[in-house]
Order: structure tokens, then sequence, then C-alpha cells
């Protein structure tokens, strides 16, 4: 892959096909561009900051932020704990961590 700008898309539509394949129906962040000194500049809007992809199924809403092994995921973890516990606790809203690692068909999953 190019950037990890690429490998963040790929993992994100890796989940999203995952969930779906689960019977979610998913919504992946969209993209935020503004424009400096005439230059285009992306930036990366997760839901209420936290969440890559929100997913619902009829019993449940999924909140999902996707995380690739080779990042470090141990420091970055406690920072999406954190930012999770902004979104209430409910009986069918759950907060989940997708790690992929390399050749891997699904993600580890992690419930916050």
């Amino acid at each position: 892959m190019k950037s990890t700008t690429d490998k963040g898309n790929y993992y994100e539509m890796r989940s999203m096909k995952y969930l779906k394949n689960l019977g979610y129906v998913c919504q992946k962040a969209n993209k935020k561009i503004i424009w400096i000194k005439g230059r285009p500049i992306t930036l990366h809007h997760d839901f209420f900051g936290c969440a890559d992809i929100i997913a619902i199924r009829k019993d449940r809403i999924l909140f999902v932020q996707v995380k690739y092994q080779g990042e470090n995921t141990s420091i970055s973890m406690k920072t999406i704990s954190e930012k999770f516990e902004t979104i209430p606790k409910t009986d069918y809203l759950h907060k989940v961590i997708h790690i992929w690692a390399n050749r891997k068909r699904e993600p580890k999953e992690i419930f916050v």
C-alpha cells in the first residue's frame, strides 16, 4: 500500500464488509476537505471523535474504531477507550475496536 491513509481506508472497508456479512448496515465517517492557501487539505472526521464506522442491526448499534496491528496499539487503545467514555452506555449500544493483523480474515474485536 502506498500510504498510511491507503492502509487505513483498506482496513475500514474490510471492517465494513465483515460487519455487513453479520447483518449490519454500516456508515463510514466522511473525510472533511479544507482549503489552506489555495490547496485542499483532507482531514479525517470520526463520529463523536472516536468511531470510524457506525453499524446498525435490529438488536444493536456498534461504534467501531479500526486499527491495524502494526500501529502502536497499546498507546492508542488507551486513547480510544478514553474517547469512547463520551458515549453513554446502554444495553443495545456497543463500542468496539477492530484490530486487523496481516493475512487474517477477521478482526480481533475488543468491546470497550
